[in-house]
């Protein structure tokens, strides 16, 4: 196999110059320039409009599955408390209420409190 050339002295005659443009090239360029600007405007609506969703999530409160979870296991709860007089007579319901309150109060276990399937 015959020895190559150094490319060395090849290379020192390439033309560093910038090559003249396509006849579409400009063009082209132009319209890559538009489109990432309005991909761009595109990405702040897009950031705007989540920021606003969580904002109105936010004023919205806890989903009601969480608080009618809740509210259900401390009604139970209170009405033993406020009868005294039957021992053990609430348990089965506060012990069958208890996972359904912890459930619904734990961030991303309820299956039922997503606001995206609420409609009125």
């Amino acid at each position: 196999m015959p020895a190559r050339p150094d490319a060395g002295e090849s290379l020192g005659r390439m033309s560093t110059d910038k090559p003249n443009p396509l006849p579409n090239e400009a063009a082209m360029d132009a319209q890559m320039a538009e489109m990432k600007a309005q991909l761009e405007q595109m990405r702040q609506e897009v950031d705007s409009a989540k920021a606003q969703y969580a904002s109105a999530v936010a004023a919205l409160g806890p989903p009601e599955v969480a608080t009618y979870g809740k509210a259900i296991y401390d009604k139970l709860v209170s009405f033993r408390n406020a009868h005294p007089d039957l021992p053990g007579h609430f348990d089965e319901q506060i012990a069958a209420a208890k996972p359904l309150a912890d459930a619904s109060q734990a961030p991303g276990t309820c299956p039922l409190s997503s606001r995206r399937t609420r409609r009125w």
